[in-house]
C-alpha cells in the first residue's frame, strides 16, 4: 500500500490498500472497479508488472469494469 502511494501520490489511501490486496494475492487475473482512475492508472500496472518480474506474482492482473 505504501510503495503504490509512493509511486502515484494521487491514489487515495482507500484506492491503496484495495488494489494492494489485488497485487498481493500472486494468483489474482482480475480486479472489477466502476473507477475510471484505476483502470487507467499506468503506476500501479507498471508496478504489476514489476511485481511479476521479481517473481511475487505468477499472472498478469487485467482491471477492468466489467467482463465484457
Amino acid at each position: 500500500m505504501l510503495d503504490l502511494q509512493a509511486i502515484d501520490g494521487q491514489l487515495d489511501p482507500n484506492d491503496a490498500l484495495i488494489i494492494s490486496q489485488v497485487l498481493a494475492d500472486p494468483d489474482s487475473k482480475f480486479f472489477f472497479t466502476a473507477d475510471a482512475k484505476m483502470r487507467r492508472n499506468s503506476a500501479i500496472l507498471d508496478y504489476e508488472s514489476r511485481l511479476r518480474k521479481e517473481g511475487a506474482r505468477n499472472t498478469g492482473l487485467k482491471i477492468r469494469e466489467s467482463l465484457d
